[in-house]
């Protein structure tokens, strides 16, 4: 049998304190002002990760010329083409949400992160919620899904939880 006194936590480091590059915007089409960003990988379950709730959310919250952009990053679209025709679709109607689909090197996704002004994860289920912690750690807010992995670091205290109902 395990005794507590055998398990050691061991955490992870989480991104670099300061992105050491300032963003391109215009290179990567990410519109200039405020925007929320969204990271996922298409390998992960797209449902789980929920992207599509991040434009729901943001249509409802933002009518299209209103001020913010959104910002949804994912890689690995091009072997998942019906989620990331899903994705596109529902984007379809808004100049104000970007759909990013391609890969980045570690300095400019780090760059992308570092340049947005919210982060935020509607997701269903994390294991960790790697992409949250990078954000916090380049000192942005990040909204997010009061469930699972995340609520190791994040609390009402130093982000913005959603709360949400088990379905």
């Amino acid at each position: 049998t395990r005794r507590s006194s055998d398990l050691h936590t061991i955490p992870l480091p989480f991104g670099i304190a300061k992105a050491s590059v300032r963003l391109d915007r215009h290179a990567l089409g990410v519109p200039d002002g405020f925007f929320f960003l969204f990271s996922f990988d298409f390998y992960s379950v797209f449902k789980r990760k929920n992207p599509l709730g991040v434009i729901e959310a943001f249509k409802l919250a933002f009518r299209e010329g209103e001020g913010p952009s959104l910002v949804i990053k994912g890689i690995n679209g091009d072997a998942h083409t019906p989620d990331l025709e899903k994705l596109r679709h529902a984007a379809r109607d808004r100049k104000d949400i970007v759909i990013l689909s391609n890969y980045l090197d570690s300095t400019t996704n780090q760059a992308l992160i570092a340049a947005c002004s919210c982060y935020v994860s509607l997701h269903r289920s994390e294991g960790l919620g790697l992409t949250m912690a990078e954000a916090m750690r380049q000192e942005r807010p990040v909204i997010a899904t009061a469930y699972s992995g995340n609520m190791d670091f994040i609390n009402d205290g130093n982000g913005y939880l959603c709360r949400c109902q088990m379905t």
